[in-house]
């Protein structure tokens, strides 16, 4: 009877079969090894006692590759020729003629993305992630995650997602970056007209410093969307934040966008990068003429490396937003009738001219409040056309004023 031996052997003992003809490449190799150094080296190789190797020799790169000195071999001997050569052959064969249950497949990855577990350790592509987890939440969205959604939602035909974006659009929880503003609600509107079956949350940042009844809006679109708000309030109050800095953010280092984006990606990362697609309202016209543009309309952000961002509306024009919410009767915050442009905090020196114009008048309490601040902290507003941003705050409203008037006019 031939013995069989596990031992621990150095592997510059061991030597690889020149006509090995199974292929793989320096980035297979390298993903080998990362599953290595996290689960260890657990399948001995298959060797004679002379050191030839008969199974293992992607095993055995990896191993290098993960800076391993020795592997667990199983040495065989007595085995003629003949028998080593078709056994290498066999082992490798014999493998591939097993196929995957799915849907036990999807199950199982899901379990893993539930416990945070890294799956670019397990061998699958991306692409294979992907369909299968998608066809996995699809498959299991629980009814409270089910969308309220009118199938007859018009003016989004130009939207339609393609059938690449599609393939990772599909089955994955939806997390809106919502303002509350018109972009931002179109886009969630868009994920209900395309994605009807994929559970999603409207994610809203309090950072202290909205209008008054502006949340209340938010309750009330989220319910005429069918869409549960999640809304995520900052450690750190904007007020807080603009004293402790005793200065205004500027254009160039919009400190204020540090506590939304802390805020928002602490969330985002509860959530797996696969599981998820991170939806936003943004547009290409909204680049400055330097800006860098995308030929899709999904986007990579440095902070949250792995997760797919997608902008719904990126090639839209100016005013679809609007067009798209008036056509299916969403509400529109008030405050734009009332000469306001953008549902920033009210405190954001970023607004143009016509915004402060618009405060002034028709929300005199917080252009009191702007006042106070300006006197503690000086100016700095980033449409203030001076070369030291010198202008004041009523300057500003008074340069915007017939801008103002003539919005409220049409």
């Amino acid at each position: 009877m031939n013995e069989m031996i596990i031992e621990q052997v150095a592997i510059k003992v061991l030597t690889p079969y020149g006509q090995n003809p199974r292929k793989y490449g320096p980035a297979e190799v390298e993903k080998f090894a990362a599953a290595i150094r996290e689960f260890g080296f657990r399948v001995p190789v298959l060797a004679l006692r002379d050191g030839r190797l008969i199974d293992g020799h992607f095993r055995l790169a990896a191993a290098r590759a993960a800076g391993l000195d020795e592997v667990p071999a199983l040495y065989v001997d007595g085995w003629p020729e003949e028998k080593v050569r078709a056994f290498r052959l066999a082992v490798n064969r014999m493998a591939e003629l097993a196929s995957w249950d799915e849907d036990k497949l999807a199950s199982e990855l899901r379990e893993l993305t539930a416990q945070d577990f890294d799956l670019g350790l397990i061998g699958f592509d991306t692409s294979e992630l992907e369909r299968l987890l998608a066809q996995g939440a699809s498959e299991n969205a629980g009814a409270d995650d089910a969308p309220k959604v009118n199938k007859d939602l018009t003016g989004m035909d130009d939207l339609a997602p393609d059938p690449e974006e599609m393939a990772i659009l599909a089955g994955r929880r939806v997390l809106v970056e919502f303002s509350g503003g018109k972009d931002s609600t179109a886009a969630a509107l868009w994920v209900r007209r395309f994605l009807p079956d994929n559970p999603v949350e409207l994610c809203f940042v309090d950072m202290g410093a909205d209008f008054i009844g502006f949340h209340g809006h938010l309750a009330t679109v989220a319910e005429d969307l069918g869409a549960p708000l999640k809304t995520l309030r900052s450690r750190e109050h904007m007020f807080e934040v603009f004293l402790a800095k005793a200065k205004l953010p500027h254009f160039g280092h919009p400190y204020c966008h540090e506590v939304l984006h802390k805020t928002l990606d602490a969330y985002m990362k509860e959530h797996a990068p696969e599981s998820v697609v991170i939806v936003r309202g943004g547009r290409l016209q909204e680049r400055g003429k330097k800006g860098k543009t995308r030929p899709s309309r999904f986007m990579a952000v440095d902070r949250l490396k792995g997760y797919a961002f997608f902008q719904p509306l990126y090639f839209a024009t100016k005013d679809a937003a609007d067009d798209i919410l008036r056509a299916n009767a969403v509400p529109i915050w008030p405050g734009y009738a009332r000469g306001l442009q953008r549902t920033a905090c009210r405190i954001c020196p970023g607004q143009k001219p016509k915004a402060y114009a618009a405060m002034r008048q028709n929300f005199p309490e917080v252009f009191d409040e702007l006042l106070w601040l300006e006197a503690k902290l000086g100016t700095g507003y980033w449409q203030d056309k001076t070369q030291d941003k010198s202008a004041s705050i009523e300057h500003m409203a008074d340069r915007g004023q017939k801008a103002f008037e003539e919005g409220l006019a049409l």
